[in-house]
């Protein structure tokens, strides 16, 4: 299914953090076709990168490298903690979903995404080190443009509209996992995207002033450790997110929490049952993709230091 989102900011970093974060929310694909694009986001990655600064031969060579190198990681390390969330999600559609789950669901899925977003940390600062004053200006012109399409996508100066749209975006996306909703849950939808802080302004300025001090780093010569440190700090850490636009989207989250939590307590076993086939074929889809030893498919890994193990969220059928 398609979320109508158009490529945004820095490519690489996108393709990776989409890695996790599409995955987890249970893709923008068909489940048939995850593995195909997990396979092909070298060709799309070096494609969109070169689309926006015109790589040099050497840059795209390197830039194939780094990819291979980090995808490699991602598949051994990062898929199977994709596998088993997507696993302990279907369970829960399964045998019941409670409060605690799903917040500490949402934990998990956001440090997961942090991991992803690492990543990508390396390559990217490689790259943007090596890019010329030319290659930078392209750059900074690319971001504006994407900058532009945000908030001609996010931003209708109807607030009602765009309270309508985000609610049509997020049913698109339930109905995805559960089949059609009835009335009364597309209501309900309507009254969470009515309630819920709208933080898309205040997000795009946020990353408008990121990327405007990336751009000045790269303007002043910055090293590639420097880059990887602003990136690290961008990307992962959130360093500078400010309070307001934290405050919102903790704020969102749980909203999100809540209208889970209410749509289950809604959904007929024939939309619970779509769920979980959604879920579980989506895994097993993304496990044919693990790294193979001996011919046999490698075991589920334990999870980075800053992902809680999901057995923790109780995701898991109770009888285990």
């Amino acid at each position: 299914m398609s979320m109508r989102r158009r490529p945004i900011k820095l490519t690489h970093q996108k393709i990776w953090s989409c890695l996790t974060a599409a995955v987890v929310a249970v893709a923008v694909t068909a489940c048939s076709l995850v593995g195909v694009a997990y396979d092909n986001l070298e060709w799309y990655v070096l494609r969109e990168t070169d689309g926006l600064v015109a790589l040099t031969e050497p840059q795209k060579e390197t830039l194939r490298v780094d990819f291979r190198r980090a995808q490699a990681r991602h598949r051994a390390e990062q898929l199977p903690m994709v596998i088993a969330y997507l696993d302990g999600l279907a369970d829960a559609a399964e045998y019941g979903l409670t409060r605690p789950q799903a917040e500490c669901a949402v934990d998990w899925a956001r440090g997961l995404y942090r991991e992803t977003a690492a990543l990508a940390v390396p390559a990217s600062a490689r790259l943007l080190a090596s890019l010329s004053q030319s290659q930078q200006i392209q750059l900074s012109e690319a971001l504006a443009e994407r900058g532009a399409e945000y908030r001609e996508e996010y931003l209708d100066p109807d607030a009602v509209r765009r309270v309508q749209v985000r609610a049509e975006r997020a049913t698109e996306f339930i109905e995805y996992l559960t089949a059609d909703l009835e009335p009364p849950q597309r209501l309900s939808i309507e009254a969470w995207s009515d309630a819920t802080p709208d933080t898309a302004e205040a997000w795009l300025n946020y990353r408008t002033a990121e990327q405007a001090a990336l751009l000045s780093m790269l303007a002043q010569g910055a090293s590639e450790a420097e880059l990887e440190d602003r990136l690290r700090r961008w990307w992962v850490d959130r360093a500078d997110i400010p309070p307001s636009l934290l405050a919102q989207v903790q704020v969102l989250e749980q909203s999100v929490v809540d209208l889970s939590l209410s749509l289950y307590r809604t959904l007929s076993s024939g939309q619970r049952q779509h769920a979980q086939r959604r879920l579980r074929n989506l895994a097993d889809d993304l496990r044919a993709l693990l790294p193979k030893s001996d011919g046999a498919v490698q075991g589920v890994m334990q999870p980075p230091s800053s992902v809680p193990a999901l057995v923790d969220c109780g995701l898991t059928r109770p009888d285990l």
